[in-house]
């Protein structure tokens, strides 16, 4: 069976790395790649609709602002296909076999949508680190794709501020 790497990429400053470490595999399994970014309003970095002050019952959005907002998710679009070009150009040099898409909706159902249907043996995905009350709130897509995968998963863990290491003590 012909290894199949789902990537999961964003514009955080993990996908650089969850992309080298997914270049790496596939080269050392002959693997193809997908590589996958998520279009949705809920990313860190996706434009936000304008808030509007409460002047009536039901607010609504003037003309000006959503045409501000539709220019802003354009542009987002846009840089998201930039970003999966370059990468696709990269892991094609390098003799890979490679597959890009840009999927709008719920970024951990998305990805498990796409490993499903790509024929995925692994997903490789990046963890920002989020925990405890936060990872609540925010929800977390590595949690969600690691409970509804179709495939095994890789994740790449955020590295924290470096911080020395307590000396080794001997306990004999």
């Amino acid at each position: 069976m012909a290894e199949k790497i789902l990537v999961a990429l964003d514009h955080s400053p993990m996908s650089d790395r969850v992309f080298q470490d997914s270049l790496k595999l596939a080269q050392a399994l002959g693997a193809e790649l997908l590589l996958v970014h998520v279009l949705s309003s809920g990313s860190a970095d996706s434009p936000k609709l304008p808030t509007m002050p409460i002047l009536d019952y039901y607010p609504s959005y003037n003309a000006s602002a959503m045409e501000v907002f539709e220019q802003a998710w354009q542009a987002y679009e846009q840089k998201g296909q930039a970003m999966l070009d370059r990468l696709q150009a990269t892991a094609a040099a390098a003799g890979l076999t490679v597959q890009a898409r840009q999927v709008q909706g719920a970024a951990g159902a998305i990805l498990c949508r796409e490993a499903k249907d790509f024929g995925a043996t692994l997903i490789v995905m990046g963890r920002r680190g989020h925990s405890g009350l936060s990872e609540l709130l925010l929800g977390s897509v590595s949690n969600y794709v690691l409970h509804h995968a179709p495939c095994s998963i890789y994740v790449i863990n955020a590295v924290p501020e470096a911080q020395p290491l307590p000396p080794l003590k001997d306990e004999l």
